[in-house]
């Protein structure tokens, strides 16, 4: 049996709405600290999974 998962909508008004993994205070920060950058740069996301299942 083929398990399919819910596919995944996010509106510019409500963009968290469905967000099931808790991102949005990650996400928050993260373009925080881009939005206070001055000139070009290289932005490298490197993290594990939850309850790292994965560890990076």
């Amino acid at each position: 049996m083929l398990v399919r998962p819910k596919e995944f909508e996010a509106t510019l008004e409500a963009p968290f709405e469905n967000d099931r993994l808790g991102r949005q205070e990650h996400v928050k920060a993260i373009c925080s600290a881009i939005a206070q950058m001055d000139g070009p740069a290289v932005v490298a996301l490197n993290g594990g999974c939850p309850g790292d299942r994965y560890p990076a």
